[in-house]
């Protein structure tokens, strides 16, 4: 280290230790806590005493302290019944908690050895002599509704009043000067709040929580319901519980949630410094892809939601169920060791010590929805509860390919019976949205123990309609760029209508056991159905310029017509106990049983495809454009593998158990040891039945044929039959159409051994965590070792030759998890944060297993790799944490942070699919060599009461943001492992620096302006959201090499040509949101919540990267290149192409809830 660097650091520490020693002697002479002479009493800074007393008179509170401390207090009898005073003090020393009690009731403590005499301190003298008029209102916390008869104390001047009827308090008459206003009120917290008298009237609207201890309100007896407030975690809370973690640590608070009238958690976690959302459901944490996020719910490690991708979908979540959320960026020995960009612990809310019930109800429109018509089928009779009514079940009849070796010997008659013949949708009109929710608490005696209950239920029904433009390949490029008819045959560019409606339940029930002060069980359940009906037409076309080509292609028209239903289940429930050991030593123990289980079903998923030419002069020409749909069939290998129709039936089912314990042991004030061990098995089992309608007479495996006769079974089959309109399609499920002696169509069951695959996860960890202090807590000291034994094992299908060969694969590693967390605090406000952690990002089954899937709605192939590895990770973080001691839900941090990642996991696009019809996207995964991840966060929380103007008093703002820079890289090229895999996923991009780590954003910015009115109950908020443009997936290409042919002139080779017509990198653009909210009370503690979210409704768009830059260069107009004489006057377009385009609409919803 450089002698100036050495220089800058110590000179800093040493005037910061001088100004602790001087703030330290001013505070003790402040409250007389200097001794009067020497003695043999002990030092009060060492003596460590616990209390927690709640409206109490100081006589009781002083005789705990003697119990304790050994000294002994004199006062006035009249003074011992101050009060009331509260005061909560947990293993402090008893100077601080004398500092408490001094401000607590404005009391002077004298020490003589070991006596400690207590006398009331004298009202300082006024500023100046200006009288004025103190006034406000006490209000409820979390409805606003007013509180008659608070007691309204001015501390200093030891007046006080009641409230009136309708919660207002009025002091006339009060002298200019600093005071503190104190506020009490059966059943809730007492709140102070400083103000000062200048030469105008002072408003001070104060809000109350209810009583948070589960012993401080008792319900009598009775079928009455008797209302009680309740309260979740406020700002002030989050911001202390983050302020004495040991971790880097962001957060939101219910107080913040409800001020934002969010839907679910997916738009709430967007508010949490550094966060944003991918496709409305995904987190994304730092910029970093949503794969490097662990979620916890209420400590029980959460799921994957997905069919597709290591992903939990947080617009699962209904806001009313959700207390705060936390996210942890920076490593600990607690946390499960499986993440990189934060660990992410959603609180669902809990019981409490009342009786009470919420309601609620939502009603919501967005544009182009709401009150339009969109496409849709006959449903099932109970879809608007989100489960199938069996009648799209896979029929009982069919056999498993165990059970049949591949062989169905139903005849077409019974295959017709056993399946429903609906193929058709139409049009419907889409009602607003609808949310309920209902919360109740309630408590019971059991002998000497208390039980406590909440129990949640949350219905939500939605539709949306959004049209997505798509496009791959430049426009209009094919046939008119230097390329000619080389490269680009395969391009399309069309537009898929998706219309989803949406049926969610979700029940909440939780219970808590308190036994006695030391010990407690709670028993949490959370369980979730999510029906999604969804309605598909995809249409596509050659992406060429119509004029131009009309005359040199048989220019035809795609259709893909989906009808698909996804029901995804969750239960998630653990059972944990908190126990307070009775030692010489406070010692804790926490322990804890889990159980999740996710199905992930898609039933009946029908397929049907069509095409159509411009010209009515065709086999089955029509004057009106739209009943000239035909059938889409053909020998090619497309047209052969999906059939002119098909269905798919997906099941996908997890079993999750785990159990933790923790046991904390306090050795003395400075040193504390923990421990634990987590132990977790999961089971996934896959299965998926493909069935599709081809001509008569073939065999399951039959595909391309170049046979003359392959198209109509040799002359057997009615040309009719195979040329069948879309507009037939009510009539073709029967006998009329389907022949058993191969001369009309045939349903064929092709389902086979690379249809499905078992997985399995065992992990077995422990660690070891010790905690050392300085003697003035000023310097903290987290240090743990993790230990994770985790073995992967998945077991599939992969076919070679017409044979299917059994795959195994077997991910085993046991991982050494070090972490260090320092914490400097040189004074109550100030936080330095500084940790190094080493972490893993292990793949999903879905990742590594032999496993191909469908997603027709959102177009793409996904296909396993089999030879990914596991990714290891280094964190560094370092924050400086401001939390300014006038106002407690303030704060200001600023923080950097760096990630180095070896084999990071990333997402492969390999070439288009398919050339003959719909297009879509082949998506893997594969390991880049190694990957860092650098940046930069800030976050402001800040009252605008400093500004003039009455109306900034009630103001406050929120600022977040982060900038990161990513370099991936790859030094050697990879080799396989596994015999069977020829192609390695990855392998032809080559060797690489320097590129930007795929679904890495580089920049994240969150902003909220806030104004409350506790006196009025009105709540204003405006909320901005933006994170910058990420690389959705990787081209398995070489880049450098590909913009070298391109610049080549002429004389190309075959397979120089192949290179040209690679897929190149799809680029997730940067989208800017912004929201208002508006929360009002009408009466009581009725309250309606008006909300409007994406005001800007900015596009979602993906664009094609044809320059490999990484980055957006939009599409500009060029001149044909003039290779034909009648390309002379046309134009096609150089850049990056959008390849997804669509917009999600305005929303606007309105909430009514009541509070008994």
């Amino acid at each position: 280290m450089h002698n100036f660097t050495k220089r800058s650091v110590i000179k800093p520490l040493l005037f910061m230790g001088r100004l602790t020693f001087m703030a330290l002697v001013i505070t003790l002479s402040a409250v007389g806590l200097l001794p009067a002479k020497e003695g043999r009493s002990q030092d009060l800074a060492k003596i460590r005493v616990t209390l927690h007393y709640e409206h109490a008179f100081l006589e009781e509170i002083l005789k705990g302290l003697e119990k304790q401390s050994g000294f002994t207090f004199t006062y006035p009898a009249k003074l011992g019944k101050l009060g009331p005073i509260s005061i909560d003090v947990e293993d402090k020393s008893m100077l601080h908690a004398l500092t408490q009690l001094s401000a607590e009731g404005r009391l002077r403590f004298s020490r003589t050895n070991r006596m400690l005499a207590v006398s009331e301190i004298t009202p300082p003298v006024p500023v100046q002599q200006v009288k004025v008029t103190v006034r406000g209102r006490i209000v409820e916390f979390e409805t606003s509704q007013p509180l008659p008869g608070a007691t309204v104390m001015i501390v200093e001047l030891n007046r006080g009043l009641a409230a009136d009827e309708k919660g207002y308090y009025r002091f006339e008459g009060v002298p200019g000067g600093k005071y503190t206003i104190k506020v009490s009120f059966i059943g809730y917290e007492t709140t102070t709040q400083q103000i000062t008298a200048g030469e105008k009237d002072v408003v001070a609207d104060i809000k109350l929580q209810g009583a948070k201890q589960l012993n401080t309100v008792v319900v009598k007896s009775g079928k009455r319901l008797s209302r009680a407030p309740v309260t979740y975690t406020t700002d002030k809370e989050l911001l202390t519980e983050i302020k004495t973690s040991r971790a880097v640590v962001s957060g939101i608070s219910n107080e913040q949630i409800v001020k934002s009238a969010d839907r679910n958690a997916a738009e709430i976690v967007k508010r949490i410094p550094g966060v944003t959302v991918v496709d409305d459901k995904f987190i994304v944490v730092r910029g970093m892809n949503q794969r490097y996020n662990l979620t916890y719910l209420n400590d029980n490690l959460a799921p994957s939601t997905e069919v597709y991708n290591r992903a939990f979908a947080y617009d699962m979540l209904p806001s009313p169920i959700i207390d705060r959320i936390l996210v942890y960026k920076s490593p600990a020995a607690e946390l499960l060791g499986d993440y990189a960009g934060g660990a992410v612990k959603v609180f669902t809310k809990n019981a409490k010590p009342v009786r009470h019930l919420d309601v609620g109800v939502q009603l919501g429109y967005r544009d182009g929805t709401t009150f339009k018509d969109l496409n849709g089928y006959k449903a099932g009779n109970t879809d608007w509860l989100g489960f199938d009514d069996g009648s799209r079940k896979l029929p009982g009849i069919i056999p498993s390919y165990r059970e049949s070796g591949g062989k169905n010997n139903l005849t077409q008659a019974q295959l017709l019976n056993a399946f429903s013949n609906n193929w058709e949708y139409g049009r419907l009109q889409a009602l607003p949205d609808l949310q309920i929710f209902v919360n109740y608490f309630d408590n019971w005696r059991i002998g000497k123990w208390r039980l406590y209950d909440l129990t949640s239920v949350t219905y939500t029904k939605e539709s949306r309609h959004i049209v997505q433009q798509r496009q791959t390949g430049n426009t209009y490029a094919y046939t008119l760029d230097k390329f000619g008819l080389n490269v680009g045959a395969s391009n399309r560019t069309g537009k898929n209508d998706l219309s989803t409606q949406t049926a969610k339940i979700s029940l909440l029930q939780n219970f808590t056991l308190k036994m006695n002060e030391r010990n407690r069980l709670e028993f949490k359940n959370f369980l979730l159905n999510d029906g999604r009906s969804t309605t598909g037409v995809n249409i596509a076309q050659a992406n060429v310029n119509e004029n131009r080509n009309a005359g040199l292609f048989n220019y035809a028209e795609y259709k893909q017509n989906t009808l698909q239903f996804q029901q995804r289940f969750l239960y998630n429930g653990n059972l944990s106990g908190y126990h307070s050991l009775v030692a010489k030593r406070p010692q804790e123990l926490h322990w804890n049983l889990g159980y999740s289980y996710s199905l992930q079903d898609m039933p009946d998923q029908r397929i049907s495809r069509f095409r159509r030419s411009f010209s009515p002069g065709n086999l089955n020409g029509a004057e009106e454009k739209d009943l000239r749909w035909q059938v889409d069939y053909g020998t090619s290998e497309n047209q052969m593998f999906y059939g002119m129709m098909n269905r798919f039936f997906v099941s996908n089912r997890e079993n999750m158990y785990n159990g933790s314990a923790d046991y904390a042991i306090t050795v003395s004030p400075q040193l504390q040891f923990k421990a634990g061990t987590y132990q977790l098995y999961r089971i996934r089992s896959v299965d998926r039945r493909f069935l599709k309608v081809n001509r008569g007479g073939l065999i399951n495996t039959e595909v391309a044929s170049t046979d003359p006769g392959a198209w109509d079974n040799n002359g057997k089959i009615d040309p009719a039959l195979l040329n069948f309109r879309e507009q037939d399609l009510g009539k073709i499920w029967s006998p009329e159409f389907f022949h058993e002696d191969g001369t009309g169509l045939q349903l064929y069951d092709v389902s086979s051994p690379l249809d499905q695959y078992v997985a399995s996860e065992q992990n077995n960890s422990g660690y070891i965590q010790g905690e050392w202090s300085s003697l003035n807590k000023k310097l903290i000291l987290n240090a743990g070792l993790r230990f994770e034994h985790n073995v992967q094992q998945v077991s599939g299908a992969v076919e070679a030759f017409n044979t299917f060969l059994p795959t195994h694969v077997n991910l085993a590693k046991n991982s050494w998890l070090p972490s260090v967390n320092i914490n400097y605090r040189p004074d109550s406000s100030l936080v330095l944060r500084a940790s190094y952690g080493r972490t893993v990002n292990r793949p999903e089954f879905r990742e590594i297993a032999p496993f191909k899937d469908f997603d027709f709605v959102n177009q793409e192939f996904i296909s396993g790799n089999v030879l990914l590895k596991g990714t290891d990770i280094d964190n560094y973080d370092i924050r400086l944490e401001l939390y300014p001691g006038r106002h407690q839900n303030e704060t200001v941090s600023l923080g950097v942070f760096y990630k180095n990642l070896e084999r990071p996991i990333e997402r492969l696009r390999m070439a288009n699919s398919t050339e003959g019809s719909i297009p879509q996207t082949v998506i893997t995964y594969f390991n880049s060599d190694r990957a860092k991840v650098y940046g930069v966060e800030l976050e402001l929380r800040k009252s605008l009461g400093f500004m003039p103007g009455r109306v900034f008093r009630n103001m406050s703002a929120v600022l977040n943001g982060a900038w990161i820079k990513s370099e991936a890289s790859r030094s050697k090229m990879p080799v396989s492992d596994n015999d069977q895999i020829v192609t390695i996923p990855g392998a032809a991009a080559g060797l690489f620096s320097g590129r930007p780590l795929q679904g890495q954003s580089p920049y994240v910015l969150n902003a909220g302006l806030y104004y409350e009115n506790p006196a009025w109950g009105t709540k204003l908020g405006v909320m901005y959201n933006v994170n910058g443009p990420s690389i959705y997936a990787l081209a398995d290409a070489n880049a450098e090499e590909i913009l070298a042919l391109r610049a080549k002139e002429g004389g190309y080779e075959i397979d120089e040509l192949i290179k040209l017509g690679a897929s190149p990198d799809l680029l997730e653009l940067s989208r800017h949101l912004l929201d208002f909210s508006f929360t009002q009370r009408l009466y009581r503690s009725l309250q309606v919540r008006i909300n409007v979210q994406n005001l800007l409704d900015e596009p979602v768009r993906i664009a094609e990267d044809q320059n490999y830059n990484h980055k957006y260069n939009k599409e500009v107009r060029t001149a044909a290149v003039p290779s034909y004489e009648n390309s002379r006057g046309f134009y096609y377009y150089e850049g990056d192409n959008i390849f997804l385009q669509y917009r999600t609409g305005r929303y606007y919803n309105v909430t009514f809830t009541y509070a008994f």
